[in-house]
């Protein structure tokens, strides 16, 4: 899939959503053809690894399959950010943003003839690389999930869970690493933000998400966590995902259990492959595991079968689930549910420990509601069996736990 933009000067940027891989187009005849910037994601996260290469472009600014790559003798980038690099007018390569802001990249074509030609194009960076992130992680800082983007005063500010005011609130009160959300697809093919597969219980009325449109989904208004009716209603995942980019990690549930290939492109499509995790979890907690290979490596041919890459985030509560994901390209993080992982020394937890993942578990229902009266004793245990994300409903009151203890 290949998305086009126009900009002021009048040359066409392609923006390949499938990036600048093995398949992508090399060849340019610059006599009969233009050229341009190939980037995988103009709106990078910093330390994300972008990909990059020049396409021909015919009259129409469509992209071409000309033939005389010998036309061009030297490819000079120029990144905007104080590097340049020399390639040849067939080689794709990355290249990764430090810091945040607004990039020009230049690149200077020189052609047999001795003529040099140039083209711009511009990258935006905002917010963290959580592949690159996740990659250097050591494990001394603890991270936060907001479980539904809920938070210690949600009741009381009358925020519902699940809607972008909610997750913008985690994000200004500046403890939230990573929030999780829910989508659900209409019967449109549009995909919303919900945890129940109806919107009975989290508005006013309705049904089977599957069975309406997002126009008659939409209708419906909101309660916040006290039962109120609000004005809010459902977010779309495009509105989530264009108010969260650049400011907090996402991890997406459901995913499985929806249309997975759309929850995909709209992710890519606002260039979010490096700040959201996808989870799935198909039956971990039964003691039957006859399904367990067959269920496990659809999930993973699925998600791993797209370039770029997304990054896959399992539940695992036992080690023949973990040993079917270790190893498996873009996993980095498992999850395990709450009573396994306070099990002092439960094995599999070491095991995803003594192999460097990162081990996410919650802490919600009577467990936050424990804590917050002050028993610490679970997280606690969480800590010391080697858990390093934790998602809760009480993110506020774990921050300042995690702090007073020196884990964040």
């Amino acid at each position: 899939m290949i998305r086009i933009l126009k900009y002021a000067s009048a040359m066409w940027l392609l923006l390949a959503l499938n990036g600048c891989g093995e398949d992508r187009a090399t060849t340019i005849n610059l006599e009969t053809r233009d050229f341009a910037i190939e980037t995988s994601n103009s709106t990078p996260a910093s330390m994300e690894s972008v990909r990059l290469g020049l396409v021909a472009i015919d009259a129409q600014g469509n992209r071409s399959d000309a033939a005389l790559l010998d036309d061009i003798t030297r490819v000079e980038w120029d990144f905007g950010d104080g590097t340049r690099q020399t390639t040849d007018a067939g080689s794709a390569f990355r290249h990764q943003y430090a810091a945040e802001g607004n990039y020009t990249i230049t690149v200077r074509v020189t052609l047999a003839s001795g003529e040099t030609r140039t083209d711009t194009s511009f990258i935006q960076v905002a917010g963290r690389s959580l592949r690159y992130e996740m990659e250097q992680y050591n494990g001394d800082r603890v991270w936060i999930m907001a479980h539904r983007g809920r938070y210690d005063d949600m009741a009381r500010e009358g925020i519902p869970e699940n809607t972008v005011e909610a997750f913008l609130r985690c994000v200004e009160l500046g403890c939230v690493d990573i929030i999780e959300t829910d989508v659900r697809t209409t019967k449109d093919g549009r995909l919303v933000v919900c945890h129940d597969n109806t919107t009975i219980n989290a508005a006013n009325g309705g049904g089977f998400i599957k069975d309406m449109t997002l126009k008659q989904v939409q209708a419906f208004k909101l309660y916040d966590r006290q039962g109120n009716i609000t004005d809010h209603t459902f977010n779309t995942l495009e509105e989530v995902l264009e108010a969260c980019r650049g400011k907090v990690w996402l991890k997406i549930d459901k995913t499985v259990d929806n249309d997975i290939d759309l929850i995909y492109e709209t992710v890519r499509a606002y260039g979010m492959l490096d700040q959201v995790l996808f989870y799935f979890s198909q039956a971990q907690n039964t003691e039957d595991d006859s399904d367990l290979v067959n269920n496990s490596e659809e999930c993973i041919e699925i998600l791993n079968g797209y370039s770029p890459e997304a990054l896959l985030h399992p539940h695992s509560n036992s080690l023949a689930w973990f040993n079917l994901y270790d190893g498996t390209p873009n996993v980095r993080s498992f999850e395990i549910s709450t009573s396994y992982a306070m099990q002092a020394g439960n094995e599999t937890v070491k095991a995803m420990r003594d192999k460097g993942y990162i081990v996410m578990t919650n802490l919600m229902d009577n467990y936050d509601a424990n804590f917050i009266s002050g028993d610490t004793s679970v997280v606690d245990a969480f800590l010391e069996n080697g858990c390093n994300v934790i998602q809760t409903d009480v993110c506020v009151t774990l921050d300042r736990y995690l702090r007073n203890i020196g884990r964040r």
